[in-house]
């Protein structure tokens, strides 16, 4: 993973924007009650990039981003 973003969208709606450094990478999506979790398989998150963006100023739907190493995977809630 090189850079995280986040933006509001035209329509409202929050848009997270991961620039990675292999585009071949797996992604897991699932939903998990209110929460979005995204698993990026088999890869690293630098340590700049391991943090909470607080994101309510935006005014969309998404209140934070988190993201975190879980084991070979990198997870984003």
């Amino acid at each position: 993973m090189r850079d995280i973003d986040f933006r509001r969208g035209s329509g409202g709606e929050g848009r997270v924007v991961v620039d990675l450094s292999d585009t071949s990478t797996g992604i897991d999506i699932r939903q998990q009650g209110q929460n979005i979790i995204v698993e990026f398989l088999k890869t690293t998150l630098p340590d700049n990039l391991r943090r909470r963006l607080d994101v309510t100023d935006f005014a969309t739907p998404v209140d934070a981003v988190s993201m975190f190493q879980q084991g070979e995977n990198v997870r984003m809630v």
